[in-house]
């Protein structure tokens, strides 16, 4: 428990109609002072109108003044811009007026305003489809923050949601701030006194009678950045579109945005709708969905069973292509689950179909996912086959995003072997494309994955900058599982760093989600994680039992790189408490597997270790 807190106050703005998310607000701040920011040193102070009632004056002005002292805003909106606060007032609502009153702090250095934050709560689809004056605005402002890029917002669809988005984002601030907090200056001019006739882009919205060109013109308007108005065309297929395919491709279009309120209501509304005009196609597409956000929440054994639903339909139907795709999705699951073998056989029959429809793409996305399933393995060289395969595929093909995570995933196998320039060199090569498709999880990954190598060569603080940069956008989309794995590699940073305090409040932020997921291999990882914490601190009582955790895991889904690593860590915790016995025989073990795995660099690490024991052993 820290001694002497740094106190610092957020104030929530909103309009008329959020009167559960400014309650959700006051409590996630508490529960995160209690959960976190108090154990860091840090104390965060919800503000908001509700500070000020009953004092005299005009109203506005009195939340004005609390305003000024605050040194961060986090403006809500939803479907409402507000109304005027006063007769004379130059703002069309309370809610504008505050937004310019903490910017004018934010642009100011003598106020304490440090950063802006906005948060926009999800629109009924019939009021996209017909916005009125006071959504018309809410949705002009949002537009000109996408289009000027000078906030960073996010989305949500629920109090869950929107609890996690605070949670993220206090988060975020928590990290800046130990680092080393600047405000967020915005140059310029920002103008949201939006007239009732400014809105022509929103009627400029197409109404359509072709819902598939809809859909193309929704998936063209998002490669271009244009999100608000796919989303406008989007809400038009789902409130008007009798195609339960699009609606579905929606709910898919929701789950990649982490609103997974919104996606399951969409693809449960396409399953009802196809199940009505008897269209089996769509509902095995629309359970295959289903199971993905299953599988974003960590729910393995749920997703398995919706693709098995999907799978049963596609198979009746005898939809080949779609059957293929369901079977990568199943052997994606079992691999999670630790039935390599499973996964294996679906992936190869997956692989056989896929070959004999000719459909190449496809393929090659198959043999890559067979790549990761060798890699996990540690068949290195059968994954390096496997990925290489579909290389020249997708290559042929000229698809850039697959060609990124094939790089990607090799790099890795590289980063294993130790060979760490080619790893950076792949790695760059995927950020350099994620970042031409604009696709933030791909350039999430691939700073995620630059930042071990950094710390790999013990360059912590570069490390750290990478990983804290993959953080972010993993949160902005609620990625759980991506969070997990940038946690555990910030407190490898900071166990680089020996901040033994910091690297395992890291590790127990990745275990605790680990644990969520269900996640067997993530929680192995962070075993070992704290294996490793508590060898440099020497509890080595400690350090043994998380690496024999960690080993259990680890041979429960066949991870023979994890074990073998366990082996070493034991090994080592052995050396140092003089039992050299147990020492050779565990170093050993390491030693069969790496042998096995043809990892050289591994293998005289290893014998290293084994020519300091005395030579009795």
């Amino acid at each position: 428990m820290a001694g002497e807190l740094q106190h610092y106050r957020i104030f929530i703005a909103s309009p008329g109609g959020l009167t559960e998310e400014r309650k959700e607000f006051w409590k996630t701040v508490e529960e995160y002072n209690k959960k976190d920011a108090i154990e860091r040193g840090f104390y965060f102070q919800p503000m908001g109108w509700e500070e000020t009632l009953g004092e005299k004056g005009r109203p506005q002005d009195i939340i004005n003044e609390e305003l000024i002292k605050c040194d961060f805003l986090f403006l809500v909106l939803h479907d409402r811009w507000g109304s005027t606060p006063s007769v004379d007032s130059k703002y069309s609502s309370g809610t504008e007026e505050e937004f310019h009153v903490a910017l004018d702090c934010l642009n100011n250095d003598k106020a304490p305003m440090l950063k802006i934050a906005l948060f926009f709560k999800d629109v009924a689809k019939n009021q996209l489809a017909d916005p009125g004056i006071q959504l018309a605005r809410v949705l002009a402002f949002k537009k000109e923050r996408e289009e000027k890029k000078d906030f960073l917002y996010e989305n949500f669809d629920d109090a869950k949601n929107f609890n996690k988005k605070i949670q993220n984002h206090l988060a975020k601030i928590l990290r800046e701030l130990e680092l080393n907090p600047k405000k967020s200056k915005i140059d310029e001019e920002i103008e949201t006194a939006f007239k009732g006739s400014n809105f022509e882009w929103l009627t400029n919205i197409t109404e359509f009678n072709n819902w598939e060109k809809a859909l193309e013109k929704a998936e063209e308007l998002l490669k271009e950045g244009k999100t608000i108005e796919a989303e406008l065309i989007f809400s038009q297929i789902s409130q008007r579109s009798s195609n339960p395919i699009l609606i579905a491709k929606y709910g898919k279009y929701l789950r990649n945005q982490g609103r997974i309120q919104g996606a399951s209501e969409e693809l449960n509304k396409a399953i009802k709708l196809a199940e009505i005009m008897n269209n089996s196609s769509a509902i095995a597409y629309s359970y295959r969905q289903l199971g993905r956000i299953e599988e974003y929440k960590g729910k393995m054994k749920n997703a398995l069973k919706l693709f098995q639903k999907s799978y049963d339909i596609y198979s009746d139907l005898g939809e080949n292509k779609e059957l293929a795709r369901t079977l990568r999705d199943i052997a994606f699951v079992e691999n999670k689950l630790g039935n390599t073998d499973k996964a294996i056989e679906q992936i190869n029959e997956s692989i056989s179909i896929y070959s004999k429809e000719n459909l190449n793409k496809d393929k090659a996305a198959s043999l890559g996912y067979l790549g990761v399933i060798y890699k996990d393995l540690g068949e290195f060289e059968l994954a390096i086959k496997a990925h290489n395969e579909a290389l020249a595929i997708q290559k042929k093909e000229k698809n850039k995003e697959a060609i990124a995570k094939i790089n990607s995933n090799l790099a890795v196998i590289h980063r294993l072997k130790k060979d760490f320039e080619e790893a950076k060199k792949l790695h760059c090569d995927s950020l350099k494309i994620y970042r031409e498709i604009n696709d933030k999880r791909g350039i999430a990954r691939e700073y995620g994955n630059l930042g071990v190598i950094y710390r790999r060569l013990e360059d912590y603080e570069q490390g750290l900058k990478m990983h804290y940069s993959a953080l972010e956008l993993e949160e902005k989309v609620s990625n759980e599982r991506g969070m997990q794995i940038q946690y555990g590699n910030i407190g490898l940073n900071f166990l680089g760093l020996e901040d033994f305090d910091k690297a395992e409040y890291y590790f127990d932020k990745a275990k605790f989600i680990s644990k969520h997921l269900d996640d067997i291999k993530g929680e192995s990882h962070q075993y070992k994680n704290f294996s490793s914490l508590y060898l440099k601190k020497k509890e080595y009582k400690l350090a043994l039992i998380n690496a024999n955790k960690g080993l259990e895991l680890d041979k429960m889904t066949n991870n023979r790189f994890g074990y073998a690593s366990c082996y070493r860590m034991i090994g080592v915790i052995n050396l140092e408490i003089n039992e050299f016995k147990e020492a050779y025989d565990n170093l050993l073990k390491a030693l069969k597997i790496y042998k096995e795995m043809n990892l050289e660099t591994h293998i005289k690490e290893v014998n290293e270790i084994i020519n300091t024991l005395p030579n009795n052993v």
